[in-house]
């Protein structure tokens, strides 16, 4: 039952409200956590970010850091397939020719992820 939104939540409540608080950022740490950067040379065959601070073509030796490693934490299961290995580089450059291959599907979402999720 809501309360009346002109009363104060009782103690109940505000304990409520931090637990769930403390669940979400535990979770979302957990996340981040569970994030396997890649542990070998990559290059990142995605679509340039808008800032500038990722290009096609880039290359990345591991550990990454810095705005990489914060983009392919943003979004792991869209920015994975487009970090190649040096090793798996032609496949990878072939899979985003065909557009229905998970690579080229990443690339189009990278694309959007960028744009802040908006369409064009």
């Amino acid at each position: 039952m809501a309360r009346p939104t002109n009363s104060k939540p009782n103690e109940a409540e505000v304990k409520a409200e931090q637990e769930t608080a403390t669940k979400t950022a535990k979770a979302a740490e957990a996340e981040k956590a569970a994030v396997k950067l890649p542990t070998e040379t990559v290059i990142y065959l995605g679509p340039n970010h808008p800032t500038g601070g990722l290009h096609t073509g880039q290359v990345f030796k591991a550990p990454m850091h810095g705005f990489a490693k914060e983009v392919y934490e943003s979004a792991p299961a869209i920015m994975r397939p487009l970090f190649a290995s040096v090793s798996g580089l032609s496949k990878a450059k072939q899979a985003l020719s065909d557009p229905d291959s998970d690579h080229a599907r990443a690339y189009r979402e990278a694309a959007q992820h960028f744009r802040g999720g908006k369409q064009q």
